[in-house]
Formats: C-alpha cells, sequence, structure tokens
C-alpha cells in the first residue's frame, strides 16, 4: 500500500521522467496553484460551471465552450503557427469554437447521444466510441476538433512503456500540432477543465487526454491504453473506448522507436503511423 501510494504520489507532483513525460506531462505547464481535484462522488469539481443550475441534470451535456475551457489561459505561451499538415491554427481555433454548440451530447426530448470516430490510419482503422456520460466536453472538444480537420495528417508521435505497482503500463499517443517534436506545443489556444470520473477506468482500448502538471491543460492530444494500468484511474479524464481495431493499436505500439534520452519509458517511433483521416457519425445512446 505504501509503494501504490507513492506512485500516485509521483502521478500527481513529479515532472520530467517516467510515465508523467510520456503522458505529456511537461507540456502547458504553468505557475499557479493546482487545479480542481476530485469531489467525493468522483467527478472533478470543474465539470459543473459556476452557477449551472442542479435542478438541470441535462446541463452538463449543453456546457458552452466558454463553460468548458480554462478561464486563465497563458500569457507567455503561444501555439505553433500550423500543424505538420500545413493547417493554420488560427482557423482551426475558431472552427472549433463555431462547432462547439452544434455538437449535441442530448436531444431536446431528453434522448442521449453518442459519437463514433473512426481513425484512418497507414496501419488500419481504429474506431473509438465516445463516452458523453463520462466526459462530455471531452467527446465535445474530440468531435469538434474532427469536424473541423484538426487530425487529419498528424501522427501518433509516442510509445510509453513503464513499470507500475499493478503492472506495465503500455499506451500509444497522437494528436499533437506539430508531431511531438516539443511537448510545450501541445494545444491550440484553449485548456479543457478535467472531467476526472469514478466510473472511468484505464483498462485495454480506453481512451483519454494527456495534460500537464496540473490537470485543467489538456488540449488537442489523446492516448490509447494497450493494456489496462489502475494506476492511472483518478489522474486523467477518459472520454472513450477503442471498439473496434485494436489490433491496429497494438501494430502501432509495437513500431521500431527511438530512445528518448531524455524519458526512457516514452520513445518516439522511428516512421510514426500518419492520422491520414479521422471521421465521426452521431447516434443515439440504446
Amino acid at each position: 500500500m505504501t509503494y501504490v501510494a507513492r506512485w500516485r504520489g509521483k502521478l500527481a507532483a513529479i515532472v520530467g521522467m517516467g510515465l508523467l513525460a510520456g503522458l505529456g506531462i511537461l507540456g502547458c505547464q504553468k505557475d499557479s496553484v493546482p487545479g480542481p481535484q476530485p469531489d467525493a462522488d468522483g467527478n472533478s469539481q470543474s465539470s459543473k460551471p459556476d452557477g449551472a443550475p442542479d435542478s438541470d441534470p441535462a446541463h452538463k451535456f449543453r456546457q458552452s465552450f466558454t463553460e468548458a475551457v480554462r478561464a486563465d489561459q497563458y500569457t507567455e505561451w503561444e501555439p505553433v503557427e500550423r500543424t505538420m499538415a500545413g493547417k493554420p491554427i488560427g482557423p482551426l481555433f475558431e472552427k472549433v469554437k463555431k462547432e462547439w454548440d452544434a455538437v449535441e451530447l442530448i436531444t431536446s426530448d431528453k434522448k442521449k447521444l453518442t459519437y463514433i470516430a473512426a481513425l484512418e490510419t497507414d496501419q488500419g482503422t481504429i474506431e473509438i466510441t465516445l463516452r458523453p456520460d463520462l466526459a462530455p466536453n471531452h467527446v465535445r472538444n474530440f468531435v469538434a476538433l474532427i469536424q473541423a480537420g484538426y487530425y487529419d495528417g498528424l501522427v501518433f508521435e509516442r510509445t510509453v512503456t513503464e513499470l507500475g505497482p499493478d503492472g506495465v503500463v503500455e499506451l500509444i499517443e497522437g494528436g499533437s500540432p506539430d508531431g511531438g517534436v516539443n511537448p510545450s506545443t501541445d494545444g491550440i489556444g484553449y485548456w479543457l477543465k478535467p472531467e476526472i470520473n469514478a466510473d472511468a477506468k484505464h483498462e485495454e482500448g480506453a481512451v483519454g487526454a494527456p495534460h500537464g502538471i496540473e490537470e485543467d491543460t489538456a488540449a488537442c492530444r489523446f492516448y490509447i491504453m494497450i493494456g489496462k494500468a489502475p494506476v492511472l484511474d483518478g489522474h486523467w479524464t477518459v472520454f472513450g473506448k477503442v471498439t473496434k481495431g485494436m489490433e491496429v493499436a497494438r501494430t502501432i505500439f509495437h513500431q521500431p522507436v527511438k530512445e528518448d534520452l531524455e524519458n526512457p519509458s516514452a520513445n518516439r517511433p522511428l516512421k510514426p503511423v500518419v492520422i491520414r483521416k479521422v471521421t465521426v457519425k452521431r447516434q443515439e445512446v440504446e
């Protein structure tokens, strides 16, 4: 138990080494106090905006862009001018804001909706069923980025392998605007408040959002778990799960890599697998 507690302490506090660097903890740092922690029910305290009516449980599925992102952004940080695919960041940011409210998660008669994303890669297609019930704003963000064409032409830039108290933690990470060349360039100008949910587990195929030293610094990147890793539960927002193409994710994980001397547990592929195109379709939750 002492070892597990020590490990979880590292997850919250250590920067630049081990699994944290692999999940992009080096990116999006700032010097203010840590972000909100999960409440007693396992949900992030920031998942409900200030002034949101407690009498309307459906409100969390209809939060505006302003409600979903952190209010203060970095004064000494600027995104890259273009993604590695050549798309200018400014218009992408504006497209996400424009698409945000159009991404419905619940109908007018309160039927819940979900989305299925298909990632076409060099190695095959990965299908991800998104989970608005776990993290509605992260789902809306992912869908809006897809509809803006953000992910097309980006890569899976990193694989992570690290020994933890529950076994080996293995995952792949993708979606950085510059292909992961510089971890501090993640994001296109906004950061999401965390939606850490006690019901969300880091099992095989779980899809989550990397963040910086603070929990409210997730942006555009995502990771896919190759195996289960309970040690990560309660520290990152999980917003979906691979429902088809897990073998493709494993193939990406096993691509030849070059060692990252600064972070040996997180290596960069010699030839990163390209995300050719991402599409998304909507369906009602049964």
